[in-house]
């Protein structure tokens, strides 16, 4: 009899682990308007015009002696401050072939990685009550906004769940936590590419 009780009662470790499941699978539920509107360009030919092919041509540059050091140029005159979205962009364009449609699939990604640290910062801080609302938030972010807007490179578009990540990652660090600090450099400087 003792030792049926003690397989019934989950060990720790496995009850980590159904929790992480359990975490993930939400997390994915979220993010799953991202992941389809991401399939859908899968077999589409992608002509991009204006600012898009402007991006396409300048995220081309990043591994040559003119790699781009402004972000994208405006019908006023002037860039936008900063190359980030090229040089992230650059590595899946050449490895697609220089396939245009690298610049929407990493939008999808900056997205994505975006709403699993939010839901990290979430579970970190406030466990199920924290987590479980910031999922919710984000759900209605992706629905509110639109997920064929958050998979567009476009500088309008991408900026809004890395600038959430980034507040979310400054409260984590004023609660403590250092390294939140440079993540929330990094998400910031994403974000402010929209100026």
């Amino acid at each position: 009899d003792t030792g049926q009780i003690e397989a019934a009662t989950p060990t720790p470790a496995r009850s980590r682990w159904g929790t992480r499941l359990v975490l993930i699978a939400i997390v994915a539920f979220v993010a799953s308007p991202l992941v389809v509107a991401q399939l859908q360009t899968v077999g589409v030919t992608w002509t991009p015009l204006g600012d898009w092919a402007h991006m396409v041509y300048r995220t081309s540059q990043v591994f040559t002696g003119n790699i781009p050091l402004v972000g994208a140029y405006t019908t006023k005159g002037w860039a936008h401050p900063g190359p980030l979205d090229f040089w992230l962009s650059a590595p899946l364009f050449q490895l697609s072939g220089r396939d245009p449609r690298a610049l929407l699939w990493t939008a999808g990604v900056i997205n994505i990685a975006s709403i699993a640290g939010l839901g990290a910062v979430a579970w970190r801080r406030g466990r199920w009550p924290w987590f479980l609302s910031v999922m919710a938030l984000t759900a209605a972010l992706v629905h509110g906004f639109g997920p064929n807007y958050l998979s567009d490179i476009w500088n309008p578009f991408v900026p809004l769940l890395p600038f959430t990540l980034a507040v979310f990652l400054l409260y984590d660090a004023a609660c403590g936590r250092k390294r939140a600090l440079i993540e929330a450099t990094v998400a910031a400087w994403r974000a402010s590419e929209i100026t």
